[in-house]
């Protein structure tokens, strides 16, 4: 969903608060009220890892979660800043003020309230850079995160409730609305099963699943994503994204883009009951081109024992092939506003839901493609009010 910040303009013709024509004369206030968000500074459980349920993005629920506000007013023309301000949201209203008679507005959410300071202009407000770990946030107090140190290892558990959000307007009318949407999008696994040939080379073979993580995934993004209200497509313009983890492994960097080790799930053979413990994770996007490297496209890994050799399942995201049914087969040639394409690639604010069935041996490394006739995935991508499913197959 995308969360809406109605904006009113309120003009004054008094001395302290003149209205202001083009050539600038005075300054104005906006009044600005969240819609469709629930202000929420209490610390939410979490489940073990980010595995069960899938959550909601209902209205002041889970992924519609908003714990802070950070308004950024420029001058639309030159960029330069009017002001930029984390209000109280406890009554989910506040009026800002600006200098210029049709301000740039830009709205975050879920971020570190320290993370504009000595702001500029809108293009240092944009170069900013978030890191991914702040997913792992714990607790909100007094307009702070509580943020862990990032040290490999010790993040284990993504939080629905922490997801960074951004959304901009120009505000050229007195009637107004701010869409923020996610930086970040969901990718997430409902179910894994075997299909091996009772007639073919693997008709005696098992696997056991051992671990499901994300690799290939940038830990951090610029705010570059500017969601303009009158931008078509609405993904037009991508982030920066960089530093590249995995979450395999206890060693990991990232290991909340893992499950943790699986244990207790029973060895698939012939054709089997399916694994749907949920397994999701959160990402910053990227998209994949013809000279992208396969180590660097963003991926969920299915890895496993296969007749006791350690194998892997790499699914690329957003990529469009043999074998791989998206949407239930509705979308079958690139989808610049969904990122989907033959390289693959993850577009924020959306959300994707695999489903795997395994017909061969996998992989021998996680950087090893595995051939579209060896596994079968059905990928379903959608704006995040709406759900993307991707089928894989591996044959």
């Amino acid at each position: 969903m995308s969360v809406l910040l109605s904006i009113g303009l309120l003009t004054s013709c008094s001395s302290s608060d003149t209205v202001e024509t083009a050539e600038n004369t005075g300054p104005h206030k906006f009044q600005l009220t969240l819609q469709g968000a629930q202000y929420n500074n209490v610390n939410s459980a979490k489940a073990t890892r980010t595995s069960g349920a899938l959550p909601t993005d209902a209205t002041g629920k889970d992924e519609a979660t908003i714990q802070n506000v950070i308004i950024g007013v420029f001058n639309a023309t030159t960029g330069e800043v009017d002001n930029i301000t984390m209000p109280t949201l406890s009554s989910l209203a506040t009026t800002v003020t600006a200098k210029s008679s049709n301000p740039k507005i830009v709205v975050v959410a879920n971020v570190p309230s320290e993370t504009f300071k000595d702001v500029k202009n809108l293009s240092d407000f944009l170069a900013k850079t978030e890191n991914l770990n702040i997913t792992t946030s714990t607790a909100y107090a007094t307009g702070i995160f509580t943020i862990p140190t990032f040290v490999a290892g010790t993040a284990t558990t993504q939080s629905k409730d922490y997801l960074p959000m951004i959304g901009s307007t120009v505000a050229n009318s007195d009637n107004l609305s701010i869409s923020l949407y996610r930086m970040v999008s969901r990718v997430a696994i409902t179910s894994i099963k075997t299909e091996f040939d009772a007639n073919g080379a693997y008709a005696a073979s098992s696997f056991t699943p051992t671990e499901i993580f994300m690799a290939g995934v940038p830990t951090e993004s610029t705010y570059n994503t500017p969601w303009e209200a009158t931008t078509t497509p609405a993904y037009a313009i991508m982030p920066t994204t960089t530093n590249l983890v995995s979450g395999e492994g206890s060693s990991a960097d990232a290991p909340y883009l893992s499950s943790g080790e699986l244990t207790g799930i029973t060895s698939m053979t012939g054709t089997s009951t399916a694994y749907t413990t949920n397994h999701y994770f959160y990402v910053f996007p990227s998209i994949s081109s013809s000279t992208t490297d396969f180590k660097n496209k963003i991926r969920l890994v299915i890895k496993g024992t296969f007749d006791g050799n350690t194998v892997y399942y790499p699914v690329v995201i957003g990529r469009l092939q043999s074998g791989t049914k998206i949407n239930d087969g509705t979308i079958t040639a690139d989808d610049v506003d969904k990122g989907i394409n033959s390289f693959g690639g993850v577009k924020p604010n959306q959300t994707y839901g695999l489903t795997v069935t395994i017909k061969a041996k996998g992989a021998t490394t996680v950087n090893d493609d595995v051939k579209p006739s060896d596994i079968n995935v059905t990928v379903g991508v959608a704006n995040w009010s709406n759900t993307l499913t991707q089928d894989v197959i591996f044959n």
